[in-house]
């Protein structure tokens, strides 16, 4: 009989086997919490796991401004393949993640709070079983992707802009971490996040500045086999409009290049029609989509 309990520490080594990302953002993450992790279990036997972890806008929830019109916990799960029952361990995982977030509701009545996932649009049946658990479809997030054999095209910027790797050593953090919230239009990215990003020895981030100021940036890694990723780009309102975004992200898709990476991709909300026309400018081209689900309280 299938059971779900809380996750354990002493689970990670069996989470490992059924999916190392999991296991890595559960052991290092630190916008996963162990209290909003839980298992599957059939004896001694973990056949799924689940956790719940804070999205950015969730790091709000404790804060006095009043902009933030809904707040999400973002959602990580495996279950094991080989399962002819994963259905049924799917649908236990997800009835105990939807009692603890009506737990999180209870604490903060007046606040409005999510569940968030992302489907593909080719994953029909992953579609389908979201919509009959209660979730919506809130948004399209494109995936647009930069064959990095092709040239790298470069913009002029203003004299006064340095573009170059950041240094997050005595206030580099700080700085940056401002800069993100005002180029997100005052929703700051989670810095825990962040450092779990850079733990990757072939993460960097980009930033252009302006005596020192942070002013815009770009994150990427590599997945490996030559793909890599150009993420967290931002520009502050004050320099839009300059050339520096798309500079910054072009520096970033020419470190990568050299480094021998064969493309490098990105996502974007669908809405954000201003960035969309700004990658179709450096050269990228839309590889597929995902579906941002809710499930709201």
């Amino acid at each position: 009989m299938i059971q779900v309990r809380q996750f354990r520490h002493t689970d990670l080594e069996q989470i490992e086997k059924l999916d190392k990302m999991l296991w890595l953002q559960l052991k290092w993450n630190k916008t996963f919490h162990s209290e909003d992790a839980f298992v599957a279990f059939e004896g001694e036997r973990i056949v799924g796991a689940a956790a719940l972890y804070y999205d950015r806008t969730f790091y709000y929830l404790w804060r006095t401004e009043g902009h933030i019109p809904k707040y999400h916990m973002g959602i990580s799960y495996v279950v094991e393949e080989t399962r002819e029952d994963k259905l049924i361990i799917k649908c236990a995982l997800f009835e105990r993640m939807k009692v603890h977030l009506r737990k999180w509701r209870e604490r903060y009545p007046d606040k409005k709070m999510s569940m968030r996932i992302c489907c593909n649009h080719t994953e029909i049946e992953e579609t389908e079983f979201m919509l009959s658990q209660g979730f919506t479809i809130e948004q399209v997030i494109m995936v647009m992707r930069f064959d990095l054999t092709r040239e790298i095209p470069k913009y002029e910027i203003p004299k006064e802009v340095e573009i170059g790797v950041h240094n997050f050593d005595g206030d580099g953090m700080e700085r940056y971490m401002k800069a993100n919230e005002l180029g997100f239009d005052n929703l700051q990215d989670a810095e825990d996040e962040l450092r779990f990003e850079l733990m990757a020895d072939n993460a960097k981030v980009f930033t252009a500045t302006v005596n020192g100021e942070v002013v815009s940036s770009t994150t990427t890694w590599s997945f490996g086999e030559g793909h890599s990723a150009t993420e967290n780009v931002f520009t502050i309102p004050a320099y839009r409009r300059k050339n520096i975004g798309i500079e910054t992200v072009c520096t970033a898709l020419r470190s990568l290049k050299e480094d021998g990476e064969k493309e490098a991709t990105l996502t974007v909300f669908g809405s954000n029609l201003a960035a969309i026309q700004m990658y179709l400018k450096i050269g990228y081209h839309l590889q597929y989509y995902l579906m941002e689900m809710h499930y709201t309280l």
